[in-house]
């Protein structure tokens, strides 16, 4: 039984071989096997196209020991230290397409030039055109400019034409503007998936980026853009978009195909939608999940989504409303909604409570049929309640003009600030009141939490079903 192995067919140890590699682990765990299957391991080039390039063997990685020699690997992934053991690695690959990431475990300094001829050697003549997918940490803060001196300077890239997908966590400012040159150009056309760091400043490049990456279905990390210099610009194959811009900005883009958006508004405060002359309806007619992060959300009456299933509006700035003149958006804006949330700026000062319930209270009647909730809601200075009153009182409110939301199932409820006590009688008890209410209509709720902070952090949740 022991040696039943040996006696496989070399096609259905193949196709066991692939289905192994393929659960993320390594091919030099087959090699230990037996001779055989190291020949055969070592004859399948399809097994070797992940590559891990760092600069320092950190826990994380599992080392071998392959005929005296020492290897690692990352789940499937082949280590390399320096271009040496990139070029071995890539040896194995064949002609295969590679899956190429790069990460470092501590910051690289100009004693350290491996990893910097490693990057040239992705970026060069022999591998550029195999590059399928590649993965960037170079632990760096994007917004400084870091040089690095000698060999450390940025690499010359040859033209990416096999790349669909390109995510960059830290990149040295100096490398991040070769790549953006390289995007913008017609050499990198099949990306499908762009992610850049967070934070990244600047337009130099990404007009043009925008332009010509017509095949792009995934696109994040962009800072500052779309912008007033963006053009009119069709985006048809985009999916799911993560962008940090002023709302009416974002009409510059037509996404005809887009599914998931997550924004960081950051239309000025002071900021009023009669003050902008240029129009900015965006009508998005695919969209099914919107992630919003504004201070005035007053921006959003003018999408046009109706299949928005899950929104989600965080950052408001509560104290630019006016008692009795509050409207978000009507509920034709998102007909779709199922499952919404809301939640004011956790840093701000609550200085009117009933601003506050206004606003939230506004924003449910606008999304008459979600059956799930998440509110956040900051309690007033000195407050001895977590939670507004006044709000659950309304929330318990079950009669046919009056109720709010009257299919809804789920409801959490979040307090923003930490607090040495917890919920008041009078809380506990309006939130059974809620749920003994819910129950005399035709759908329950199934789920009630309240989550709070306490001072030492921990976060507490109670369930009241």
């Amino acid at each position: 039984m022991q040696r039943l192995h040996l006696g496989f067919p070399r096609e259905l140890l193949v196709e066991i071989f692939r289905y192994y590699v393929a659960l993320d682990d390594s091919p030099w765990r087959l090699t230990l096997v037996c001779k055989p299957w190291r020949r055969t391991v070592l004859t399948m080039p399809g097994l070797w196209t992940h590559i891990h390039i760092t600069n320092e063997i950190g826990p994380r990685y599992t080392k071998w020991n392959i005929l005296g020699s020492t290897k690692y690997s990352y789940g499937r992934a082949a280590v390399c230290l320096d271009a040496e053991e990139l070029r071995a690695a890539c040896h194995l690959s064949g002609t295969q397409l590679l899956h190429i990431q790069a990460s470092l475990e501590n910051q690289i300094d100009d004693k350290d030039p491996d990893f910097n001829d490693c990057m040239k050697e992705i970026f060069g003549l022999n591998l550029a055109s195999r590059t399928f997918a590649l993965h960037i940490n170079m632990k760096c803060n994007p917004s400084k400019d870091i040089r690095f001196p000698g060999r450390l300077g940025p690499p010359t890239i040859q033209p990416l034409p096999s790349l669909e997908i390109l995510c960059i966590e830290s990149l040295p400012s100096e490398w991040m503007d070769v790549v953006l040159r390289t995007l913008a150009t017609s050499s990198v056309r099949n990306l499908r998936r762009l992610e850049l760091p967070k934070g990244l400043e600047g337009d130099r490049f990404l007009n043009k980026v925008a332009r010509e990456l017509g095949k792009l279905e995934r696109l994040s990390g962009f800072h500052k853009w779309p912008n007033d210099s963006t053009p009119r610009t069709e985006m048809s194959s985009l999916r799911e978009l993560d962008v940090t811009c002023p709302f009416i900005f974002l009409s510059r883009l037509r996404l005809p195909r887009l599914h998931t958006l997550d924004m960081w508004d950051t239309t000025p405060f002071q900021a009023n939608s009669k003050d902008v002359d240029e129009p900015y309806h965006l009508y998005l007619p695919y969209l099914n999940k919107l992630n919003v992060v504004t201070q005035r959300p007053f921006w959003l009456e003018r999408f046009m989504a109706p299949r928005v299933r899950i929104l989600s509006i965080a950052g408001v700035i509560v104290p630019w409303i006016t008692h009795g003149n509050v409207r978000l958006f009507t509920p034709d804006v998102f007909p779709s909604v199922k499952h919404f949330g809301f939640e004011v700026d956790a840093d701000q000062i609550i200085v009117d409570g009933e601003q506050q319930d206004e606003l939230i209270l506004s924003a449910l009647h606008a999304v008459p049929n979600a059956i799930s909730l998440r509110i956040g809601t900051k309690p007033l200075p000195n407050d001895t309640s977590r939670l507004r009153l006044d709000l659950l009182k309304r929330l318990g409110e079950t009669s046919e003009d009056t109720i709010l939301c009257p299919r809804l199932r789920n409801i959490k409820l979040v307090s923003l600030g930490q607090f040495w006590m917890g919920l008041s009688d009078e809380e506990l008890d309006l939130l059974r009141g809620i749920v003994e209410g819910r129950k005399q209509t035709d759908k329950p709720l199934r789920e009630l939490i309240v989550e709070w902070t306490h001072i030492n952090g921990d976060v507490i949740s109670e369930s009241f079903i």
